[in-house]
């Protein structure tokens, strides 16, 4: 089956924080230093109350992942729940797990 991923997902990571506040040492989390990397030109929405941000590791031109068999916990567990918000699909790995 053809996966219906373009990636959208990576152009748009949105997070309650910001690059600032990931680097706070009082704020812990897998994958933490993996996160203060990856996230650029961070922007906050008031609406959704988040920060919104492009993954640095995400191929504007292949729509691929260049850390793919690397990515972090986050980014293989996504999405936690449902299907994407973009393109509808499931995470097959936690598909496995039920």
């Amino acid at each position: 089956m053809a996966s219906l991923c373009d990636g959208r997902c990576c152009e748009d990571v949105d997070m309650p924080y910001s690059v600032k506040h990931l680097s706070s040492p009082y704020l812990a989390f897998a994958d933490k230093d993996f996160w203060i990397d990856a996230v650029q030109n961070g922007v906050y929405n008031e609406e959704d109350k988040l920060w919104h941000y492009n993954c640095r590791f995400h191929d504007e031109e292949t729509k691929l992942c260049t850390i793919y068999e690397d990515r972090p916990s986050d980014c293989r567990a996504f999405p936690r729940e449902g299907s994407c918000k973009y393109c509808g699909e499931t995470n097959p790995e936690l598909e496995r797990e039920v």
